[in-house]
């Protein structure tokens, strides 16, 4: 059997326990959440956006390696108003209370090498011993002494070019190196991507409900799972999220208007 704690709203009151046991969350209210793009619902909603936004809680849960969490709720468009894409989820933290980016945990196989020489700061490459599966993306960087994850020791800037010259390849970035690192340094390609999502789609006229059951933190690379049934490696706190009205480029952006209520954020953990 499980335990379970609601932390959001409870039957009708709303009100519960949160990580902190003297305090109570209520996820249904607005000042929960860190952005005033978010406000208060109208027509029974207990939540609305107008405008694309990324909204996340003000409030920090801890992660223990045993228990589920599940972040649910209910979102429709307002009548009327174009449908827009719903995404929701968590901001990951490691034990320092740092965010975990997907940069500093999606690791791109196979890039594994070292320095060939030396890396100064205020240069704008570097040079490798193997660049053979080396690329330049808009969302490839440069990681360097990558021995654990998440790993946040990145090149400044993605790469913008790869060259092999000789034996060696030089790899090429927009903005100067911060510091230097001695030839033999290991280095791969870690990449950014998604947010950590527990939930996608397109708000119709009547309410549709999100949500996923999440349990333990990987150790692997995320590989740009972002709809992942464990946590990012190294992930200590979690933060829900919400990310309404997620169309930047839509004609009809002044008319978007996502509303949600019943949020929920359940934790349970297997009895001892």
């Amino acid at each position: 059997m499980k335990k379970t704690m609601i932390l959001g709203a409870m039957l009708l009151a709303g009100m519960v326990n949160a990580a902190d046991p003297a305090g109570t969350v209520n996820w249904n209210g607005q000042n929960v959440w860190e952005s005033t793009k978010i406000k208060a619902g109208t027509d029974g909603a207990a939540l609305e956006a107008t405008t694309p936004c990324l909204v996340e809680s003000s409030v920090l849960i801890p992660v223990h390696e045993k228990a589920e969490y599940r972040f649910s709720g209910e979102v429709r468009k307002a009548k009327g108003a174009p449908s827009a894409l719903f995404l929701a989820g968590f901001i990951l933290y490691d034990k320092d209370k740092k965010t975990i980016q997907p940069q500093h945990v999606r690791v791109i196989r196979g890039t594994d090498t070292v320095l060939a020489e030396e890396a100064k700061a205020g240069d704008h490459f570097i040079k490798i011993r193997n660049g053979a599966r080396w690329t330049a993306k808009t969302y490839h960087y440069a990681a360097f002494n990558a021995v654990q994850l998440p790993n946040r020791d990145l090149s400044p800037d993605v790469i913008s070019a790869v060259k092999r010259e000789g034996q060696t390849w030089t790899v090429s970035f927009g903005k100067p190196l911060q510091k230097s690192y001695p030839a033999g340094t290991k280095v791969r390609i870690q990449a950014s991507g998604a947010y950590f999502y527990v939930g996608s789609l397109m708000p119709a006229d009547e309410w549709t409900a999100f949500g996923k059951t999440v349990k333990g933190v990987s150790k692997d690379s995320v590989n740009n799972n972002q709809f992942s049934d464990q946590f990012w490696p190294g992930t200590a706190y979690i933060a829900p999220m919400m990310m309404p009205n997620w169309n930047w480029g839509s004609p009809e952006k002044n008319q978007l208007k996502t509303q949600i209520r019943n949020l929920r954020l359940e934790v349970s953990e297997p009895e001892k």
